[in-house]
């Protein structure tokens, strides 16, 4: 058995990054469970969450690669029994149920972008103000700087695997021969 491949630098700066951002989705996740024990009792967990975005944030963060604020969110909790229920926050914490996005933004999913507009038909009209959205709520657990070794490490082995394989196929007389691709480009 070959000796697990020690980490490199690019590895542990990977598993760094996916560490930091398990840290959010776990914080966003008790956020969330709280919320929803604290309205529907135990047994409900996050599972999602539909969101509105401004165009504009949308665009602005597409550019800087910033994190987008979202106008509106709603969130989904499900049970054991796969049932689901949905419900927003207000700014003073008090929670509201809704029977999903549509009845929860409502007005908002049909306003017009005050600003923006597009051409449509060769006349210009003003767009939706907000894209719908959705994201998973989950715990991530991230791979460790030796994981992410081990993962690379079989990755490229498939890949060379793959690579002979290829060679193999398109040459079968210099395979069989016992050349491999990396004699052929190096002109043996």
């Amino acid at each position: 058995m070959s000796q697990p491949p020690e980490p490199t630098p690019q590895d542990r700066q990977n598993a760094a990054r996916r560490e930091a951002i398990a840290v959010r989705q776990l914080a966003e996740y008790a956020r969330v469970l709280r919320l929803a024990m604290g309205k529907f009792g135990r047994g409900w967990e996050p599972s999602g969450r539909y969101y509105l975005l401004d165009k504009l944030e949308e665009d602005r963060c597409r550019r800087s690669g910033e994190r987008p604020q979202a106008a509106a969110t709603l969130y989904t909790v499900t049970n054991c029994v796969g049932r689901k229920r949905h419900f927003t926050v207000d700014a003073e914490g008090n929670l509201t149920e809704h029977a999903g996005y549509k009845e929860a933004f409502a007005d908002m999913l049909l306003e017009l972008h005050p600003t923006m507009t597009i051409e449509v038909n060769g006349q210009k009209v003003h767009p939706h103000r907000y894209s719908v959205c959705w994201a998973a709520i989950e715990r991530y657990e991230p791979c460790s700087p030796e994981q992410l070794a081990a993962l690379r490490q079989s990755r490229e082995a498939g890949k060379e695997r793959r690579k002979q394989a290829k060679f193999a196929e398109e040459n079968p007389l210099l395979a069989q021969a016992g050349i491999k691709p990396e004699d052929v480009e190096r002109g043996r």
